[in-house]
């Protein structure tokens, strides 16, 4: 439920949120929590996806992996710290390996947690000098958003212009 696209007016219809359907849930929801973030596309299935989008056909295929990596981490957010263990993983969806928008929406839950995400420096440190094609050019905006999830976390200015990254404090 937590990846259906419904407004607050609409869920209060159908009688609960998945917010707090997750919230009650409480820590027995990590392992499919962890089953969903460990769900990997092969590059044959991110091209497909890619062309059935582009045909506005998506519904024809199960969810993208990245959409449930997604879901996962909107449930994470709803448990708080309860989901802190999963912290490690979240960081492995840094990877080149998999679909830009995964790499998204984990450095944006990362910066989210702030100084609490410090077992994930060593995954946004990578990310950040990555030089990954993403969106046909070279060092794409995941380097942008890793960068930010490490300002949360250090509490400093990660410059990413050039091959190898430099830290700043910020002012």
């Amino acid at each position: 439920m937590s990846g259906m696209s419904l407004h607050d007016w609409e869920w209060k219809e159908i009688g609960a949120h998945p917010q707090e359907a997750i919230r009650a849930i409480g820590t027995n929801a990590l392992p499919m929590i962890v089953a969903e973030l460990r769900v990997r596309d092969s590059k044959l299935q991110m091209w497909l996806h890619d062309k059935m989008e582009k045909r506005d056909w998506e519904g024809r295929m199960p969810d993208p992996a990245w959409r449930r990596h997604s879901s996962a981490l909107h449930a994470c957010d709803w448990l708080g710290d309860k989901a802190l263990p999963l912290v490690p993983l979240v960081a492995e969806l840094l990877s080149e390996e998999v679909n830009f928008m995964t790499r998204y929406h984990a450095a944006n839950y990362l910066e989210r947690l702030g100084s609490k995400a410090a077992a994930a420096i060593p995954a946004l440190e990578a990310a950040v000098r990555s030089k990954a094609l993403v969106f046909w050019k070279e060092r794409g905006d995941t380097n942008d958003y890793a960068a930010t999830a490490l300002v949360a976390i250090q509490g400093e200015r990660v410059v990413t212009t050039n091959t190898t990254s430099s830290r700043q404090p910020t002012p």
